[in-house]
């Protein structure tokens, strides 16, 4: 008798604690799923399969799974396969086909989605024997230049950009955006090549574009003005120019104040020549001008004042001396003088101490051209 009591007491026993046990999951406020046995591996990919356990008691936007090398894989860091909203019932599954490499050991989660929170299931493992390749469907732009953007539509790249090498002629590009069908990326250098084969390799697995991408070369339409002075800027007009490109007056490089893709703003350098080529090399693309240019010649209006000692400062006053010193040079009597100051229409020189002349021709030199200002300058 007694041990019938003992008996009934300890199923009540069971049954209240079975009851608060369903109790307490019935106040879950939060989905929750399990992750199912990894089926049908083989080398197209693998079916990943989940089971809801609870809806919770906020609605599901999203659930799904993820998966990756690392055994705790998040949709932030690793792939994944969304399956959209759901009503928290039942079992679900998804066909991976791409983004997975052959011999590697993946781990996979399922995962449901509320408003508040994702939460993440077990995962399980499986050894992969590889998946379908990527596939090129399109380049947009198909020519263009360094560091453009270029977008690659297809099927079959990595959701995770690192997970996917973009190559223009085996030079990787940088990505800039992917998901499974479309990679945004930035175009390397040509290394001076109009044509460039394009690649996508993901998961080991690679596919390749001959000739897809072509390289523009600049291109000058013409300058303003067609004469300047040393260190003056003029404006170049053109195509597919591009900031850091090189500029050269013959074979002297000069300076950029400014670049767009059709126009560029260049500082006229010292060329010691009278007239010069204008060259622009962008990405190991080379374009000359049709014309050439030229400098305009240095002109003496008067020098003030025209008399004095030794030691006197004396204002040489005309035009198009040009905005740079170090390319000026003036000679009295064949003698070195001190410029200084200077400027486009005026240089202030000091006379030296030159012993039994009087009367003193003044030769000015600017990059390569020469001027004689003859009786110049008389010593009181």
């Amino acid at each position: 008798m007694n041990t019938h009591k003992s008996t009934s007491c300890y199923l009540i026993i069971l049954i209240l604690l079975s009851a608060c046990t369903r109790e307490k999951e019935t106040k879950h406020d939060y989905p929750r799923v399990v992750t199912g046995q990894v089926t049908n591996i083989n080398a197209s990919g693998a079916t990943f399969n989940g089971t809801f356990l609870q809806t919770g008691n906020s609605e599901i936007i999203d659930h799904g799974f993820v998966y990756g090398t690392n055994n705790n894989p998040t949709i932030q860091a690793n792939e994944s396969v969304s399956l959209g909203a759901s009503t928290g019932n039942g079992t679900f599954a998804a066909i991976i086909g791409h983004a997975l490499e052959m011999n590697e050991t993946y781990y996979v989660s399922a995962y449901a989605r509320n408003k508040e929170k994702i939460f993440y299931a077990q995962t399980v493992t499986f050894v992969s024997k590889g998946s379908a390749g990527p596939e090129i469907e399109g380049i947009i732009p198909v020519e263009g230049i360094i560091d453009e953007e270029v977008t690659i539509t297809g099927k079959n790249f990595s959701r995770l950009g690192h997970n996917n090498v973009v190559e223009f002629n085996d030079l990787r590009a940088y990505i800039k955006s992917s998901s499974d069908s479309v990679l945004v990326v930035s175009v390397p250098t040509s290394n001076g090549k109009e044509y460039a084969d394009v690649s996508v390799t993901t998961a080991g697995r690679k596919v390749q574009l001959l000739n897809a991408f072509r390289y523009l070369k600049p291109v000058i339409l013409g300058f303003t003005p067609n004469q300047a002075v040393v260190g003056d800027t003029i404006q170049l007009l053109g195509e597919n120019f591009r900031n850091g490109m090189e500029v050269r007056f013959n074979q002297y490089r000069t300076g950029l104040w400014s670049v767009t893709n059709t126009d560029a703003k260049v500082i006229v350098p010292a060329c010691r020549s009278t007239h010069a080529t204008i060259f622009v090399t962008v990405d190991g693309h080379r374009a000359s001008a049709n014309e050439s240019f030229s400098y305009i010649e240095p002109e003496i209006v008067e020098i003030v004042p025209n008399k004095g000692v030794a030691g006197d400062i004396v204002a040489i006053s005309g035009k198009n001396f040009g905005y740079r010193s170090d390319c000026i040079s003036v000679f009295l009597g064949g003698r070195t003088v001190k410029i200084i100051e200077s400027t486009n229409t005026v240089i202030k020189i000091q006379i030296p101490d030159i012993t039994g002349i009087k009367t003193l021709p003044l030769t000015l030199n600017v990059d390569a051209m020469s001027v004689l200002y003859p009786n110049a300058f008389t010593y009181n």
